[in-house]
């Protein structure tokens, strides 16, 4: 018997009821499995991941020792490195103690040689001193002897007066001026015979008084005479350039004073001081004359050596009476 139409039309409404119901379960049931293996699958994981959560923390810890364990291990290194260049220095300094103490040895060695030697040395040391002692005792006697002998001289030949001597300025107008000096033939005779031989031999004569340093008028016979003439060559052949010995007393260094200039013994040149500079030099000078006229004559000279060039001495001569007369 067939079905009716009714009935076909419920059981195929019932069967896609049932089917809808189905697919639905089934999609319900089948998420929940999913959601179900996946929650398994995290505790799965947490499970085995959970052991080695601790492991890693341990992890961590063992690195960051052992960074320190490698920092230490560099600085012990280094630490080594420095011991190794000390021990070299060491080494290095024992080697120059041994060589500084070889040294040493030799030189005490030397210095004992030598402090024999020295003995020996001081007793010529000694002994060259005596001599030195003995020659400048001789030396002292002979510059007594001559100042003996010029100061005799002198007396021989103008007695005890007091020797003056005249030295005539000539301007380049012409114009004459007298200077005269007073000799210290007492307490210099040297240096005042030796000047007192000039002026009789007119040695300086002609020659010229210029203007030198430190307010001084200075005679040198290496300037050209009238003649045109080398005034050194005079004084060369008469003998009487140097002193035979600086001779010198208490420094007179004073203003209008004649001293012997040009080194030790000085000589030929002769300075007037007009100023009175007390240098060093003037202290070692042999001063042996005083100017007792003719200041202004001298005045006048140094103006004129400045503005118009040299003065010249026209005659220079003792005007002391001769004691033989």
């Amino acid at each position: 018997m067939s079905p009716k139409p009714w009935m076909v039309r419920r059981r195929s409404s019932y069967s896609s009821a049932s089917s809808r119901y189905s697919d639905s379960t089934w999609e319900t049931e089948n998420d929940d499995g999913t959601n179900n293996r996946a929650w398994k699958l995290l505790a799965c994981l947490i499970l085995c991941l959970a052991p080695w959560i601790p492991v890693y923390g341990h992890y961590n810890a063992m690195q960051q020792q052992k960074q320190q364990v490698n920092l230490t291990i560099e600085e012990q290194q280094q630490i080594t490195d420095q011991l190794h260049l000390l021990a070299d220095e060491i080494t290095t300094a024992k080697k120059d103690l041994r060589e500084s103490t070889a040294r040493n040895d030799l030189s005490y060695k030397r210095l004992k040689d030598l402090h024999m030697t020295l003995d020996l040395e001081n007793e010529k040391y000694l002994a060259a001193e005596q001599m030195e002692e003995v020659l400048l005792g001789r030396i002292d006697r002979i510059e007594r002897l001559i100042q003996k002998y010029d100061r005799e001289d002198l007396e021989s030949r103008y007695g005890k007066n007091q020797i003056r001597v005249e030295i005539e300025l000539q301007m380049e107008d012409a114009t004459i001026s007298s200077v005269v000096v007073e000799l210290n033939s007492k307490k210099m005779p040297h240096a005042s015979n030796h000047f007192v031989e000039m002026a009789e031999q007119h040695l300086w004569d002609g020659m010229p008084l210029i203007r030198g340093m430190e307010d001084r008028l200075v005679a040198s016979p290496s300037a050209l005479d009238e003649h045109h003439r080398s005034g050194l060559s005079k004084f060369e052949h008469a003998n009487l350039t140097h002193l035979a010995f600086q001779e010198y007393t208490k420094p007179i260094i004073q203003k209008y004073t004649l001293a012997f200039a040009g080194g030790r013994p000085a000589g030929p040149v002769f300075v007037i001081r007009m100023s009175e500079n007390k240098g060093e030099e003037e202290q070692h000078e042999a001063t042996f004359a005083t100017v007792v006229k003719g200041h202004q004559a001298l005045e006048h000279a140094m103006h004129r050596t400045v503005d118009h060039g040299e003065v010249k001495m026209k005659n220079v001569r003792v005007i002391t009476s001769s004691a033989k007369r």
